[in-house]
């Protein structure tokens, strides 16, 4: 990616940020999945154990190019709260309050 420029002079970079800073923050994920698969699991325990109904948003990156390029979104907050207010007018009384 480095050399790009030099080899590849017309070529644009999709991402938002800088490739160190991205490779930074999946190191960062790698060094702490350990510890988080564990919080996750526990918390995934929990849910079931409770019984009680959920829903489940699958999310993406905010810097997913998929999404900045394919979206009708301007960006993951949105398409978020879009769902959320959707769900909040949509979904049966008894599931948008928590109730």
């Amino acid at each position: 990616m480095f050399l790009s420029p030099f080899f590849y002079p017309h070529y644009r970079w999709h991402a938002i940020y800088h490739p160190l800073k991205e490779y930074a923050g999946w190191l960062r994920k790698f060094a702490v999945s350990r510890w988080e698969k564990k919080r996750v699991d526990k918390a995934l325990e929990e849910l079931k154990a409770s019984q009680a109904p959920f829903f489940f948003f699958p999310l993406q990156l905010a810097t997913d190019y998929q999404i900045r390029k394919h979206s009708p979104y301007a960006n993951l907050e949105t398409a978020v709260e879009r769902v959320i207010n959707s769900f909040a007018h949509h979904a049966p009384k008894n599931r948008a309050t928590g109730h």
